[in-house]
């Protein structure tokens, strides 16, 4: 079995056709806008380049429960999420979980994959993050833009083209509550200089950057087995011991 390791640092040139996990927006760079309510109150600023497969998501939230504003920059590349807080000068990072499926998927023998693609289709590309889930298709329209309903135990979450841009957030869960709306999509010119990682020191996350590696592995056997279009909530068995799986990425993520 391959290691965390190899996973992380596989060439992106080895990616040289489409990731099923990695759908593209219809427009190449856009600034898009989101209004937060609930618990938290505030807005976000997403900024996206390539078609989405670069992302700058800028946070500034207030929060009931916790008296302090706070403001985060989190930067996502094909291979990499970075979180940044305001005045750190520290870029947490993660592997990205769409990479981490597609080195996955390439692993499978064909069948497998196509049985994978299948499923994806099925669920109309909705990020997953488990195994248990219900769908609601065409649930509603946001900013004119068709949404699918991903419910996952207390979230609810809205997703337009093919799963590839998150209009509507919704967690409630023991008193807290949490809501994300889109509010604005302005197609423009986005600065590069907001991708740009140079004054920051880059840190892995390892207890994350596990946890990624885990899901990634639990999310690629739930789309290898047989999911009915008609299902509503998807229940499986899973026997797979994944202990073994874990320590292996910890130790791999020590050598990073």
């Amino acid at each position: 079995m391959k290691t965390l390791l190899i996973l992380l640092f596989l060439p992106l040139l080895l990616l040289a056709e489409e990731n099923p996990f990695e759908k593209k927006l219809p427009f190449k760079e856009a600034i898009i806008e989101y209004s937060l309510a609930g618990n938290q109150k505030g807005v976000e600023t997403l900024y996206i380049k390539d078609f989405g497969r670069q992302k700058v998501l800028y946070t500034n939230t207030n929060s009931k429960i916790i008296s302090k504003d706070k403001e985060q920059l989190r930067v996502m590349t094909p291979k990499w999420i970075y979180s940044i807080d305001k005045n750190s000068d520290i870029a947490n990072r993660i592997p990205n979980l769409n990479y981490l499926l597609y080195i996955r998927y390439q692993e499978l023998t064909k069948a497998e994959q196509e049985k994978v693609l299948k499923n994806l289709k099925t669920i109309n590309y909705l990020p997953i993050q488990g195994s248990r889930f219900k769908i609601e298709k065409n649930f509603t329209k946001i900013n004119n833009i068709s949404c699918n309903q991903l419910i996952q135990k207390s979230k609810k979450k809205c997703y337009g083209y093919d799963g590839s841009l998150l209009l509507k957030s919704e967690i409630k869960f023991l008193g807290f509550n949490k809501s994300k709306i889109l509010t604005n999509i302005f197609e423009t010119k986005v600065d590069p200089a907001l991708f740009n990682l140079k004054d920051y020191e880059i840190k892995d996350n390892k207890i994350k950057s596990v946890q990624e590696y885990e899901k990634s592995k639990k999310i690629i056997d739930f789309l290898k087995r047989n999911i009915n279009k008609k299902t509503i909530f998807v229940k499986t068995k899973n026997s797979h011991d994944y202990n073994q799986d874990i320590q292996e990425g910890i130790k791999a993520l020590k050598k990073i």
